[in-house]
């Protein structure tokens, strides 16, 4: 199981718990069977462990005396924990854009990103939201004006005294 095999309703009701399970494996090392002997509290991880298991768990079938391959069992248990996201990173990002008189951007670019905000930039280009604003800015005469704006994100991890 990994993290993405999560089921997205039990992520969303914040469930977690541990599922246990009895296999019956048949003579071709294939699950032909799966129980749940212990439930998790919550249908969905327990109905999404034996679905797992049957299309993924392949096994060395049981041997008799003679060496023939049999039918066999396997019993074991899923601990379901939600994946927590990793602490926050330190890191700096400033992005600038061009601002014209009619409030649309244009012109957006990444000017630096270190640390994490690399990894920001990687994940989500700050740009794509290229929405003008409702209304753009004015000189002191109250005339719509081209601005470039420049916005500096930082993030800081400190230690707590």
């Amino acid at each position: 199981m990994t993290t993405a095999d999560y089921p997205p309703d039990a992520l969303r009701a914040n469930l977690e718990g541990v599922t246990e399970f009895l296999l019956t494996v048949g003579p071709d090392g294939m699950v032909t069977s799966c129980q749940i002997k212990a439930s998790s509290g919550s249908p969905s991880l327990d109905v999404t462990t034996c679905d797992l298991i049957r299309r993924r768990a392949r096994f060395t079938p049981a041997r008799d005396p003679s060496g023939a391959a049999v039918s066999g069992t396997y019993f074991n248990r899923v601990r379901w924990t939600i994946p927590r996201p990793p602490p926050p990173e330190a890191g700096e990002m400033t992005v600038s854009y061009f601002v014209s008189p009619d409030g649309s951007r244009s012109e957006c670019r990444v000017e630096t990103a270190v640390g994490a905000a690399l990894t920001m930039v990687a994940k989500a280009d700050p740009c794509k939201n290229t929405a003008g604003f409702s209304r753009g800015f004015v000189d002191q005469a109250g005339k719509p004006v081209a601005r470039r704006v420049r916005s500096t994100v930082k993030v800081e991890v400190l230690p707590v005294p």
